[in-house]
């Protein structure tokens, strides 16, 4: 087994060190989240049927969370099987690498908010794996225990297909299957189950493609209490697990890091070698304990140029913002005065236009009086012309009148 752990090519240290601290992190949530159970999301639970199906969106949710123990059970199942059927590391290697990380993806897949986006996203990793095994990365890795996994990743699809069928008012399977299987072949698995495609972008399109409601999408897309303490139940007893998978990928891959079969095997050499370069060491000490005594001359050397350049750069740094300073004084003061001259014109300019247009009013009202005296001395004029016109009317009736008098006593 050690000889062919030399070939493992799997993540580097630093990947799996990663996941350790990702598992941590996960651990330390679910222990938050145990003591959430009052927790009220306050959104609604519809009781009614989806379009097309015989249950509503809860019985789906609940019997969809309800495989996630036998999913990743047939998973765990399978990979243990291959693993104690084999000596090949390589192979050990893919099944539980394909255990750690299947099994979390399934986990979430069946936790998905929607029970329909839950189904598919399953449906579709099953597809997905079958791929993988028969035809992908995983067939080569696996190798003749490809069919094996690939076994196992079809009794998921053929249980969500039968599921799907039994809640169906059709029991018809066709057409959704077409449309998940043409999915999975669009999104196949390129490298690891954890980076895999999943169906939640698609899923509303899928959903109405199979004549159900956008209403009933987005209304069964609901995380309720329950889901949260199904969640960390799952995820309280697949922890230990899971932690243990990965301490187990960490042994492996830095087993096959270090390659410690040719290590053993070529330790003799090792230590010829290191006798050698002991003794090239002592040479190298006893040249270093001469190059020690200068040492201090060397530092005093390289600090007194190294203060020598810090002044000349000082000197130079300073020169360059005096230089700026004055420029932007020089610039600052030239702005100013063409501010204050323009302000000054401004001034004069605007005094100028108040002392004509105060004159042009000066002037306005002037006219305003000469002409105001000229139309009442011309109606002055009228009226004393009137009077005169009257009084000499008023005096010719008098002497008319005085004088018919007369001729009337002389006749008489």
């Amino acid at each position: 087994m050690a000889s062919g752990l030399l070939r493992l090519s799997g993540m580097s240290r630093v990947t799996a060190i990663r996941r350790h601290t990702g598992l941590f992190l996960l651990a330390g949530l679910c222990l938050l989240l145990v003591g959430c159970e009052s927790l009220f999301l306050g959104q609604d639970h519809t009781k009614d049927k989806l379009e097309g199906m015989r249950v509503n969106a809860t019985q789906l949710r609940l019997t969809m969370r309800a495989m996630v123990n036998p999913m990743t059970g047939e998973i765990r199942k399978t990979a243990n099987e291959i693993i104690e059927s084999t000596d090949d590391p390589e192979i050990q290697f893919a099944a539980l690498r394909w255990k750690a990380t299947a099994t979390p993806a399934i986990r979430e897949a069946l936790f998905s908010p929607s029970g329909f986006i839950a189904l598919f996203d399953t449906w579709g990793l099953s597809f997905q794996m079958m791929d993988y095994f028969e035809a992908g990365r995983g067939k080569e890795k696996f190798g003749p225990y490809a069919p094996m996994a690939y076994d196992a990743a079809k009794a998921i699809n053929e249980r969500i297909e039968k599921l799907y069928a039994s809640i169906t008012l059709q029991n018809d399977t066709a057409e959704a299957r077409k449309i998940v299987r043409q999915w999975a072949t669009n999104y196949p698995i390129t490298d690891e189950m954890d980076a895999r495609e999943t169906i939640i972008n698609q899923a509303t399109e899928i959903s109405l493609a199979l004549g159900k409601s956008f209403r009933d999408s987005v209304d069964e897309m609901v995380t309720t209490v329950d889901d949260l303490n199904r969640k960390i139940g799952v995820y309280s007893a697949q922890l230990p697990e899971q932690a243990r998978w990965e301490a187990e990928l960490l042994i492996l891959d830095v087993l096959g890091y270090y390659r410690l079969d040719e290590t053993a095997e070529r330790m003799p050499q090792f230590m010829d070698q290191a006798e050698k370069t002991m003794d090239n060491a002592n040479v190298a000490l006893i040249e270093a304990n001469g190059l020690m005594q200068d040492i201090p001359e060397l530092i005093d050397e390289e600090r007194n140029a190294i203060l020598a350049k810090l002044t000349e750069e000082r000197k130079i740094v300073m020169g360059e913002l005096n230089k700026y300073w004055d420029d932007a004084y020089n610039e600052l003061e030239t702005i100013r005065t063409e501010a204050l001259a323009n302000l000054q014109a401004e001034r004069v300019t605007l005094q100028n236009f108040i002392s004509k247009e105060r004159q042009a009013a000066i002037d306005d009202v002037d006219q305003m009086r000469r002409e105001l005296a000229d139309d009442i001395f011309y109606k002055a004029l009228i009226l004393l012309a009137l009077i005169a016109v009257y009084l000499l009317l008023l005096t010719i009736g008098i002497l008319w009148y005085l004088n018919h008098k007369l001729w009337s006593k002389r006749e008489a």
